[in-house]
């Protein structure tokens, strides 16, 4: 079994305080269900690719209770070329859990596990390297074939009274081989920092003087 580090995130962001998401943009529970569509495009040559050739994934998250949510992700890729035929995918279905705590008036906790079934066909391999290469920073194991994931993160958010915002993401990812994949079980650990400052905040202090 082989461990693998990621690389440290360190981000200097000009962002509201009150935005109810973690820094690697992950949505936390509000107590309210939300449906989200990301798509991003590959930043690599490959060929003569379209506009939507890209990674898509459809999300959505039904709260439990106030700080507990059910969270789903229907992953699909799509490649599409002038120089060769058209492929297409679903990814890996992704179905977990979800929660939240606010320790106090300014800072909090988020914790998610969340398993990635192995519906990924591997006969599309075009559509498939499209979602790993595109997806490869933050989900990965959503458009790889023949392996079953789970993935778990915890996450630390604190607001000082001067608007900033610092915080740090870690979890490990363990990918499972499954089908005609002989290849070995692997832990990834993901980890990251971050720390913000408030435009809005700074805003307010020019026009208050």
């Amino acid at each position: 079994m082989m461990l693998r580090y990621g690389l440290l995130l360190c981000a200097l962001l000009l962002v509201s305080s009150s935005a109810a998401q973690t820094f690697m943009m992950e949505s936390l529970p509000e107590g309210q269900p939300v449906l989200g569509l990301r798509f991003g495009h590959p930043d690599w040559e490959y060929g003569d690719i379209t506009f939507l050739t890209g990674a898509y994934e459809l999300s959505a998250r039904i709260p439990v209770s106030s700080d507990l949510n059910f969270v789903g992700v229907l992953p699909y890729s799509t490649h599409n070329s002038d120089e060769s035929e058209s492929s297409s995918a679903i990814g890996n279905l992704c179905i977990g859990v979800q929660a939240s705590r606010q320790q106090y008036e300014r800072a909090g906790w988020g914790g998610s596990v969340t398993m990635a079934l192995p519906t990924a066909p591997d006969d599309e391999l075009s559509a498939s390297m499209v979602g790993l290469l595109t997806a490869y920073h933050r989900g990965g194991y959503l458009y790889t074939p023949q392996t079953l994931s789970v993935v778990a993160n915890f996450s630390k958010l604190v607001t000082t009274t001067t608007g900033a915002v610092y915080g740090f993401e870690v979890g490990p990812d363990v990918w499972i081989p499954t089908g005609d994949n002989s290849g070995e079980s692997e832990i990834l650990v993901h980890y990251g920092a971050m720390g913000a400052k408030s435009a809005a905040t700074q805003f307010n202090r020019v026009n208050s003087q």
